[in-house]
């Protein structure tokens, strides 16, 4: 998934090398014009394994 948002033109902000956890593995990825970022998160010890979140500042938060 990392992958593929990097040829979409969007670009590594945070990534597990920054964490260090070896049951964990994370990127953060942002896109520079949209300003649209994912999380991705991909775990050893829980189901389920891949978490990925999405934001942008498009619509207002509720609640």
């Amino acid at each position: 998934m990392s992958s593929w948002l990097r040829l979409q033109g969007y670009e590594k902000i945070v990534d597990d090398l920054d964490l260090r956890d070896e049951n964990l593995g994370m990127a953060v990825l942002q896109h520079p014009t949209t300003g649209i970022t994912f999380l991705i998160t991909v775990r050893n010890s829980q189901k389920p394994n891949i978490l990925i979140v999405g934001k942008t500042s498009c619509y207002e938060r509720n609640g």
